[in-house]
């Protein structure tokens, strides 16, 4: 952006150098013209033509210049006007520490997951009011990291709506329940655990219902059903077996009224330019399904879509490359202006309504394809109250509002 409007001012201020140069011919002229009209009175009535359209020529070059500032006047009130916010200009550090994953358990209360170790993997409980850390231990779970494109990608996990629970994957087919006031643990695995292959694709999924006691597992690598129903309170019986819509490639939540919200979005690195969502009723909603497709706001590596608690909003976390709103406006006009300003690649937050209607970006970063996995922008989030975002960055967690 910085180059593109010193680029236009340097081309301005050339072309006000060159408008002087010529103010000043024609001031010589009008001398010459002057003392001519002195030494050839007769030719007084044509001189005195020449000279009017001479100043009428001037005064629309005048005025062409004042209408050129005044359009880049109002270009430069438009182009800040509708500017991009950077993600992080905007954002509140919550937390620092090398975490992996996290879950809000409460609006003031996290669940943070570290690095696994030799003896489990370590959480903390912190409370934001208090400041308040507990470090515990999980002694069996089991997290392996995969990092796509500029985004690194761990196991889902997520707290039950009433923060007594909470659930975490593994594998993508063996999930891990925590009791996070008695300290228990116990894992979840599909019957066809040894028999994967031949699966779908796409990634492993959580997702709560409302009542806090039952959760989906969505596991795209299963051979059979990839999505299942689990209960806290039947640990050990078999799970139930839905059937979502043929093709779906992802879990992203239930609604407060049972609905189940899945989409087609393909996983990283694949790029897509639109998506397909949908949402079909769970015991006791007997919904039928509903689909809704959509253009993306670009050419897109899809990295996380996360619904609101609320159930009816959809955030985005997209990695593209783009070119700032200038030089694209300038290159339509001048093309070799694409040559010099090649397109920024980088992370945008949007969000939209259930439908992808109402699709608004939060904010926008620059962040290099081939940088390290903390300076990616990870683990997108709701936070509880539905009106702000939370991700991490750089062994820190942030959080941004959503208007």
């Amino acid at each position: 952006m910085k180059r593109a409007i010193t680029y236009l001012l340097r081309r301005i201020i050339i072309a006000y150098r060159l408008t002087i140069g010529k103010r000043r011919n024609q001031e010589i002229e009008r001398s010459v013209s002057n003392c001519s009209r002195d030494r050839f009175p007769c030719k007084n009535a044509a001189l005195s033509g020449r000279k009017r359209t001479m100043q009428a020529g001037r005064r629309r070059k005048t005025v062409g210049i004042g209408c050129l500032f005044l359009g880049l006047a109002v270009l430069l009130v438009w182009l800040w006007a509708t500017r991009t916010p950077a993600l992080l200009d905007h954002a509140h550090r919550i937390t620092e520490g090398q975490y992996e994953s996290y879950a809000w358990q409460s609006t003031n209360k996290l669940v943070l997951l570290s690095a696994p170790t030799d003896q489990g993997m370590p959480y903390v409980l912190l409370d934001l009011t208090t400041g308040i850390q507990t470090l515990h231990s999980l002694s069996s779970f089991q997290t392996s990291l995969t990092y796509n494109g500029l985004t690194a990608r761990t196991m889902a996990l997520r707290c039950s709506p009433n923060g007594s629970w909470a659930v975490g994957a593994d594998s993508d087919t063996k999930f891990h329940l925590l009791s996070l006031g008695e300290e228990a643990e116990h894992d979840y695995r599909f019957d066809d655990y040894y028999e994967r292959e031949g699966g779908t694709t796409g990634e492993a999924g959580i997702a709560w219902l409302p009542d806090g006691r039952r959760w989906l597992a969505w596991s795209p690598t299963s051979r059979k059903t990839p999505l299942r129903l689990f209960s806290v309170d039947a640990p050990h019986s078999p799970s139930v077996r839905l059937s979502p819509p043929s093709g779906m490639s992802r879990l992203l939540g239930v609604t407060p009224d049972n609905l189940v919200v899945m989409t087609k979005v393909p996983a990283p690195p694949a790029l897509s330019n639109s998506a397909e969502i949908h949402t079909f009723g769970v015991y006791p909603n007997r919904a039928a399904d509903r689909s809704w497709s959509f253009a993306l706001p670009s050419t897109a590596e899809v990295s996380t879509i996360e619904l609101s608690p609320q159930g009816e909003r959809l955030a985005w976390l997209l990695v593209y490359s783009r070119r700032p709103a200038l030089v694209t406006l300038l290159s339509r006009l001048l093309p070799f202006l694409a040559a010099k300003f090649p397109p920024v690649e980088g992370v945008s937050v949007w969000v939209s309504g259930l439908d992808g209607k109402a699709m608004r970006e939060i904010g926008f970063q620059e962040m290099p394809r081939n940088g390290t996995a903390p300076d990616r922008v990870t683990e997108l989030r709701w936070m509880p109250d539905g009106k702000h975002l939370s991700f991490l960055h750089r062994h820190a967690l942030y959080s941004i509002p959503v208007p």
